[in-house]
């Protein structure tokens, strides 16, 4: 019977193969078709990709009949597609297949609205159990994430439904707008500068502009009476430095005249316990982080190159590591931003005030 076994071994590999080929097969497509719509929507929906998409995410679809994931993809190329009837269809299916997953009915409820089924995107907002304070909580998520799109998505339709909100949603709706390049930007400034006290937004282009830290804003509702998300980071003690008393992101709103590279130089404090961590970007997306370890109460510049576009820009601040340290409190204190356009490339580092040491190039 010892000679059987090879036979048998065969054949039971080829059947586990023959089983797992679909699958394999499935997911070569859900990656490729994935790709494929990425590229499609950073080239503004190319329709040609995104056929391309939507044939492979239909194939991935039937290969992987209870994986729910090919069909979040097929919705999203759908939507993108302007077919929201079959983007609706294939979240329906979606849901079927995961019942208890929060994220795909929030992207069903959004196709609800986009479709303009205001019925069914109420019996879904009623299910769901959504009061204002949770809609804004998943823009909030959908933004920290990245996906200004859908954060936006979430802030309007909160805005629309409960208006009363206007003051919490203000700059959150700006931030995400310029984010996702909303043409809507420059109305939704307007409307935050009406609505929140003193919000300025400083106008970058030839000359060199100074923003005081305490025009950073915070980006969340923080652990302050009445301190909701716009409420600059000097409050409630004032003066002109911005402080993170918690970890969180700053931002300000810059009125940008001309595309261009600016060079950016943050004084930032070297505050003590060390280190303080934090990261600086644009539009939401971080592009350097810095720990500043010294821990002497001294300050320290950090200089970097950003890409800045008209009309709008959101220069970033991310508060890292707030933590109590053998009872110290650990804070980021910002001091001032010096915004102007770059006519040399800098080594990005930060060092003490008066010895900043600097790798410079000079560019044609």
């Amino acid at each position: 019977m010892r000679w059987l076994w090879p036979g048998i071994v065969a054949l039971i590999a080829s059947g586990v193969l023959y089983a797992c080929a679909p699958r394999l097969a499935g997911f070569v497509s859900l990656q490729r078709g994935a790709a494929a719509l990425t590229l499609a929507e950073q080239a503004g929906s190319d329709p040609t990709t995104l056929a391309g998409s939507i044939a492979d995410l239909r194939r991935a679809a039937e290969l992987l009949p209870d994986d729910p994931l090919p069909l979040r993809y097929l919705a999203r190329a759908y939507r993108q597609s302007g077919r929201l009837d079959e983007a609706i269809a294939t979240l329906e299916q979606a849901a079927v297949l995961a019942p208890q997953s929060l994220l795909i009915r929030q992207e069903l409820l959004l196709a609800y609205k986009a479709a303009g089924r205001p019925e069914l995107a109420a019996l879904l907002e009623a299910e769901l159990g959504y009061v204002p304070e949770q809609g804004i909580a998943v823009g909030d998520a959908y933004l920290a994430a990245a996906d200004a799109e859908h954060a936006l998505l979430w802030y309007d339709r909160v805005f629309q439904r409960w208006p009363e909100y206007k003051r919490q949603l203000a700059f959150r709706r700006l931030l995400a707008a310029i984010a996702s390049n909303d043409p809507r930007a420059p109305a939704l400034l307007h409307q935050a500068q009406l609505i929140l006290p003193d919000f300025k937004a400083p106008r970058v282009g030839t000359q060199k502009t100074v923003v005081a830290g305490a025009e950073l804003r915070w980006v969340e509702d923080v652990s302050l009476p009445d301190a909701v998300s716009g409420t600059p980071l000097n409050y409630p003690h004032g003066g002109s430095e911005g402080v993170f008393w918690w970890s969180g992101r700053g931002s300000v709103i810059l009125e940008v005249d001309q595309a261009s590279t600016y060079l950016v130089r943050i004084t930032i404090r070297n505050g003590d316990p060390p280190p303080v961590e934090v990261a600086f970007g644009a539009n939401g997306q971080p592009v350097h982080y810095v720990s500043l370890t010294d821990g002497d109460d001294t300050w320290s510049i950090v200089e970097i190159p950003l890409a800045l576009h008209p009309p709008l820009a959101s220069l970033d601040v991310w508060f890292l590591n707030n933590d109590m340290v053998n009872g110290r409190d650990r804070n980021a204190v910002i001091g001032q931003i010096e915004i102007q356009k770059a006519h040399r490339a800098a080594r990005i580092q930060a060092d003490k005030v008066g010895h900043l040491r600097r790798s410079c190039a000079r560019t044609l």
